[in-house]
């Protein structure tokens, strides 16, 4: 059967990918290797030694920037789906660390005038800090200058104090990296749409989401495909044409939406045209993966003493060190983070609670699914982060009727997602931002999408991923071979680039970019003294501080704004090697009308 576009993996960005391609009119067709659709947006049921079933959730803890004027919530409103019923949490989220209780309010106002209580000293810092992300999540740009620089760093230009970054960046587990590691263009957006955005749940849990997107793919005229794995995808020369099933049926397509992990998927292609890919997405960082204690109990949880939602329990230790605990499977010393999912959603279970407890951690300290060594391993966790939780929580202990573990064993079985990674590609300093993997793959009509892709991991970064590459889809115009005669002399375009300096715009700058076109030798340029000049050939420069490497008819189409830089970057047709913000500001240093 023929499709316009064919996405593989039907996790939250490619529900999304599906819902709007779907709705601008294209013939789509979702595969899935599971049963049922959502990847880690499902519920699962387990009958209780009471006789009664009891409904978990296999991950949402909450789900962020669901306020008016937020991303996800927009992106939800322009896909229609209205009947989505969204409960917002009132309760503060609490926090435990070196033995204080920290109430964090889900009000932006009284969470900044909570924190300027506790560190007085630090009330400018911390308003300048709050209105910035106020503008961050009200605004649709990438903040570039953040690209590669850690979120403490990023903090402390606020507020200069340990304490403080450690305790206002608690969200560090809902990334899987310790704040000196963290990305701090990704760590500003979570943190600003859980403060600005709101955390909130979808009535009947994740499972209600994905459900609900499916119902809307169908009412839209797609297809959906569930327990249909795809074992091979059939290429020829630079596109890809078809996919086959486990069943040995096959479908081809217009176009291929890749919204699953694809260091696992391109194992299906055999084709000369992606080894370097391969060996690119191979070499990069996974994120963690996570244990998850999933707890039925037979009354809810505020009778025994449960008075908030949200737990967040770090003691003594900071996130490196919790990070090094975590790495080396150390689940004596490890923190976790509870959710009682009866005061997030009353009506899951009635009368009865679910709790969840989760740690982060390793797919290397679990041994293989079905030996004795893994049913030892899981017992003994489940034991540990039982005596965690009864610590904090005495009462749950006569009130278990279920008890479940999954493991990253677990996650890598019902995602597909190599080494049971929970966020994708790591969102370290090299691998977050416009340095994470772009959009594009080997294949032309080919794209990936979701957690391996931008922005990142997480329910909301899913669902802008899908966005965003839908968008990509709709609107792409690729770059096509151009005829020698359309295309400008590659130093006369330079040229043109330096008549249009503006150096109003380039005060304090000392900038030396090299660009390296195909078949060209390289050109260097240098702004310095709040002017800009092309070097010649015979001149060295001193230094580099950025290399861009892209086609002649790709920068073309930048200088005459065919093309946006941040769309060439996603669609990997320019790559930039070093400071990142050297080429963001490219457009604002040569705005002079000519």
């Amino acid at each position: 059967m023929k499709y316009d576009v064919i996405v593989i993996g039907s996790g939250l960005s490619g529900l999304t990918a599906s819902l709007k391609l779907a709705k601008s009119g294209k013939k789509v067709a979702l595969f899935e290797k599971h049963s049922i659709p959502g990847g880690y947006a499902t519920n699962f049921v387990r009958k209780g030694k009471d006789g009664n079933l009891y409904t978990f959730d296999v991950s949402l803890h909450s789900l962020s920037g669901m306020n008016r004027g937020c991303p996800t919530r927009e992106i939800l409103e322009n896909l229609e789906i209205y009947d989505l019923d969204i409960i917002n949490t009132k309760d503060d989220i609490i926090l435990i660390r070196k033995g204080e209780r920290i109430h964090i309010p889900n009000d932006s106002t009284k969470y900044k005038e909570s924190l300027i209580e506790r560190y007085p000293k630090f009330k400018s810092g911390i308003e300048n800090l709050f209105i910035y992300l106020n503008n961050s999540i009200n605004s649709s740009s990438h903040d570039v200058s953040l690209d590669g620089v850690p979120l403490s760093e990023c903090i402390k230009k606020y507020v200069n104090d340990d304490n403080f970054v450690e305790e206002f960046c608690y969200l560090w587990v809902y990334i899987g990296l310790p704040n000196d590691k963290i990305d701090a263009s990704y760590g500003m957006e979570l943190i600003s749409r859980y403060i600005f955005g709101g955390h909130s749940y979808p009535r009947g849990g994740s499972g209600r989401l994905s459900k609900t997107f499916s119902n809307h793919i169908k009412n839209n005229g797609g297809d959906i495909f569930l327990s249909s794995e795809i074992v091979k995808i059939n290429t020829t020369e630079d596109k890809v044409i078809s996919v086959t099933t486990k069943k040995g049926d096959t479908f081809s397509a217009d176009e291929f939406v890749f919204a699953c992990d694809p260091t696992n998927l391109f194992k299906l292609i055999d084709s000369n045209i992606q080894h370097s890919y391969v060996e690119k997405i191979n070499a990069m960082e996974k994120s963690t993966s996570m244990v998850q204690l999933y707890l039925g109990l037979d009354c809810h949880t505020k009778n025994l003493g449960i008075e908030q939602s949200h737990l967040f329990y770090y003691d003594d230790m900071d996130s490196n060190e919790l990070y090094e605990c975590f790495k080396s499977g150390n689940i004596e010393k490890c923190n976790f983070v509870t959710v009682a999912y009866d005061q997030l959603d009353p009506d899951m279970n009635k009368e009865r609670s679910y709790l969840n407890v989760a740690i982060l951690d390793f797919d290397h300290n679990w041994p293989e699914r079905g030996t004795e060594e893994y049913k030892s391993k899981k017992e003994y966790v489940t034991n540990a982060l039982l005596e965690k939780l009864f610590k904090v929580y005495p009462k749950v202990k006569d009130h278990i009727q279920v008890i479940e573990l999954g493991t990253p064993k677990t996650m890598a079985r019902y995602t597909n997602n190599s080494t049971g990674s929970i966020y994708g590609f790591s969102q370290n300093l090299k691998q977050g931002g416009l340095n994470r993997s772009s959009f594009k793959t080997p294949f032309e009509n080919a794209i990936v999408v979701g957690a391996w892709s931008f922005p990142g991991g997480g329910f909301e970064g899913a669902i802008l991923s899908g966005s965003l590459g839908a968008d990509r889809l709709l609107r792409k115009s690729p770059i096509k071979e151009s005829n020698s005669s359309t295309l400008i002399p590659i130093k006369q375009l330079m040229e043109g680039l330096i008549r249009k300096f503006n150096p109003e715009n380039a005060d304090g700058l000392d900038i030396t970019y090299k660009f390296l076109f195909q078949g060209y030798d390289p050109i260097y340029l240098e702004i310095k003294n709040k002017t800009a000049r092309l070097l010649p050939d015979s001149e060295t420069p001193e230094k580099i501080d950025t290399t861009l490497t892209t086609t002649h008819e790709v920068w073309q189409k930048i200088c005459f704004k065919e093309l946006s830089g941040q769309d060439a970057l996603m669609d990997g047709l320019i790559t930039c090697e070093g400071n990142l913000k050297n080429f963001s500001c490219m457009p604002k240093i040569f705005d002079k009308q000519i």
